[in-house]
């Protein structure tokens, strides 16, 4: 390679998807390692891409670079031509370092020094890929990974002091709280133990 590679990822086994540090994803096939790889994009500012994931439901290559996350979709990885995108809303205010698609397809979510973000790809036909809303989490410490629990219902991360363990649905949240309560209500004061964030306190 004349560049040194960034991020890559595996897609249908035989095919290797990576990145660049001149901004180009690249595409290698793996059932012959003779051939050279392909450049399928190149980013118009020549920014290198800081990380990729793929979904195989949905056929989507992900990128991140700078704040922004571009979606290609790859429907033939054999011959993908010259990859267009779809973007995300610009949200992230710092560089996403990290990305990862939950294990049942469902989600994406996007991690900076600033935040991470959970994108509800249920979404997906519903509205437009730049149209999506996502759950918002606050960081403000250098994160240096995060995954998904095999079940899909858990997000881990952790930063320079603390790993973290969020549930993703509310519901799990309500759940384990009506558990723990029985019939009584929560009083204002044990909702803001419990519960962090900016979860409204149901009636």
């Amino acid at each position: 390679m004349n560049e040194p590679v960034q991020k890559f990822v595996l897609v249908n086994s035989d095919n290797l998807i990576f990145a660049n540090s001149t901004g180009q994803i690249i595409l290698w096939h793996l059932d012959d390692t003779n051939r050279d790889p392909q450049i399928i994009y190149t980013s118009d500012q020549r920014q290198p891409f800081q990380t990729l994931a793929y979904n195989a439901e949905y056929k989507w290559l992900a990128a991140a670079s700078s704040g922004t996350v571009m979606i290609f979709l790859i429907l033939n990885p054999d011959n993908p031509g010259n990859l267009k995108p779809a973007q995300f809303t610009l949200k992230h205010k710092t560089v996403i370092t990290q990305m990862s698609f939950s294990p049942d397809n469902n989600w994406l979510v996007t991690g900076s020094a600033d935040a991470l973000m959970l994108w509800d790809l249920r979404d997906v036909g519903v509205k437009d890929v730049d149209k999506f809303e996502p759950i918002v989490i606050e960081n403000n410490r250098q994160l240096f990974s995060l995954a998904f629990d095999e079940n899909s219902r858990y997000l881990f991360y952790d930063d320079n002091r603390l790993m973290h363990i969020c549930p993703i649905d509310i519901k799990d949240i309500y759940t384990k709280l009506k558990s723990k309560m029985g019939k009584k209500k929560l009083n204002e004061n044990e909702w803001k133990y419990y519960v962090k964030g900016d979860l409204v306190k149901p009636d």
